[in-house]
């Protein structure tokens, strides 16, 4: 994906919202610009930047807790509702 970005200059005078986030109060002058970046588009997770740390096997064998707790919790889920019908 290509970042598209595009940047604009405002007169601070025309914006006192910018002007009153954006001002920096160290600075003992007046603010004189302020410049408006808006980026469009980004795509963080490009392959290309990201090294695997752990194989597909690895990552099966770290989530098989995870999803026995989650298989236990979905059948707890469906006696309970089975019980609320029951009563209902």
């Amino acid at each position: 994906m290509t970042r598209r970005r595009s940047a604009s200059n405002r007169v601070p005078a025309r914006h006192p919202d910018l002007h009153e986030r954006l001002a920096d109060v160290r600075t003992d002058g007046p603010l004189e610009q302020l410049v408006v970046i808006q980026v469009e588009g980004i795509f963080w997770n490009c392959p290309k930047h990201i090294t695997p740390r752990y194989s597909e096997a690895e990552l099966a064998q770290a989530l098989q807790p995870v999803r026995e707790r989650l298989r236990m919790l979905a059948e707890e889920n469906r006696a309970l509702r089975e019980q609320l019908r029951a009563r209902g």
